[in-house]
């Protein structure tokens, strides 16, 4: 059996277990589409979290000149306005 997606409740009927496993997304989008659409918006912004994190870490590490000077520890917080959605990553860098 392959992998199954939030919009899967969209193509079939779905008992309200199963919809609760699959997330409220399912539900509130009620179709594949809006799926769709929101999973490319989201890859979008991920992507241009990614892209301007790395120029603004590169930016640092020349500018305090700390390139080959042991580990910088990092730290992302994601928060959603509106939402109780906070994510925290931690992590360290090696300078070289």
């Amino acid at each position: 059996m392959g992998k199954r997606t939030a919009g899967d409740a969209c193509d079939r009927e779905e008992s309200q277990p199963r919809l609760a496993a699959l997330g409220s997304l399912a539900a509130a989008t009620g179709c594949a589409m809006e799926n769709e659409r929101f999973n490319l918006s989201l890859r979008r912004f991920l992507k241009e979290v990614g892209i301007s994190s790395q120029q603004e870490i590169e930016r640092v590490v020349r500018e305090a000149d700390l390139a080959g000077k042991g580990k910088l520890r990092v730290k992302m917080v994601l928060t959603a306005e509106g939402t109780d959605l906070r994510h925290q990553v931690d992590g360290e860098i090696d300078l070289g």
